[in-house]
């Protein structure tokens, strides 16, 4: 699989960090994503862009375990992914909660994989016993 360099991970993760605190500061202050939405879509897709860049980026070592780490966060992602829609669904059409966006299912998706991947790398997640 061809991924993106390593220091694709560290731009990801500064831009991310830096949409999130200018998306609360301008929440917190101004109120402004109520009063122009496009605003607030326009920083969601550019915050899972910046995820997408840190899952997308080479490891310092990559080799044969951190390819089966990979697999695996994204299998857990994508059963994950499907629950919770299923979840969702089940609960909207009983009234319990509202839909919630697209963005929530991939920023949870993105994260849940990202945990994953770096629990397995750290040995968290084996199989030995």
């Amino acid at each position: 699989m061809n991924l993106l360099p390593n220091y694709f991970k560290y731009i990801g993760a500064v831009c991310a960090v830096s949409f999130v605190m200018t998306l609360v500061i301008i929440q917190s202050f101004t109120g402004y994503t109520h009063q122009y939405p496009v605003l607030k879509k326009i920083f969601e897709l550019l915050l899972i862009l910046c995820l997408a860049l840190i899952i997308l980026s080479r490891e310092k070592k990559e080799d044969e375990f951190i390819r089966y780490s990979r697999m695996r966060a994204a299998a857990f992602a994508f059963i994950t992914g499907i629950l919770s829609y299923v979840f969702r669904s089940f609960f909207t059409f009983f009234d319990v909660i509202a839909v919630e966006s697209t963005f929530s299912c991939l920023l949870s998706e993105s994260v849940f994989y990202l945990l994953i991947f770096h629990i397995t790398i750290w040995g968290g997640l084996t199989n030995d016993k």
